[in-house]
């Protein structure tokens, strides 16, 4: 929820541009005419997202090589190696990677939020795993 309410416009919509970045997020370089073609298939009198039809792009059953790239982008976010990501790992990738600035505790709350870990659990879930990154990227 966070990614689109990151990205989305004044009217609660994301246009080309924002779904663009998302995808680019999520480690996806897609042709604006792909990027297009995404959003008339979800929402073709509008050519915008609200949350629900950007949630149906993002669940729309995934080919191997988007779970490659999916798997990519995780690695690309987990500068540390763990192979999880932390707060500040999800900090430095939105900022290199998307330009976007969030404070650490933004970036705790959306490792907890993906984790399915509730806001504000203390030392709860303070890492991401790869599934639930996956997970997330599909489902949310």
């Amino acid at each position: 929820r966070q990614i689109f309410d990151t990205l989305r416009g004044s009217d609660d919509e994301l246009k080309a541009d924002g779904l663009k970045l998302a995808m680019i997020a999520l480690g996806l370089e897609l042709s604006d005419a792909e990027v297009m073609d995404m959003i008339v298939e979800v929402a073709p009198t509008t050519k915008a997202l609200g949350f629900d039809a950007f949630l149906a792009i993002l669940a729309r059953p995934m080919e191997d090589d988007v779970t490659a790239d999916l798997r990519d982008a995780f690695s690309v976010l987990d500068t540390s190696g763990t192979g999880a990501l932390d707060e500040d790992d999800v900090q430095a990738g939105f900022a290199q990677h998307l330009g976007i600035t969030v404070s650490a505790e933004e970036a705790l709350d959306m490792v907890r939020e993906v984790s399915g870990a509730p806001s504000g659990s203390g030392g709860l879930a303070t890492k991401l795993y790869l599934d639930d990154f996956m997970r997330a990227m599909v489902l949310k």
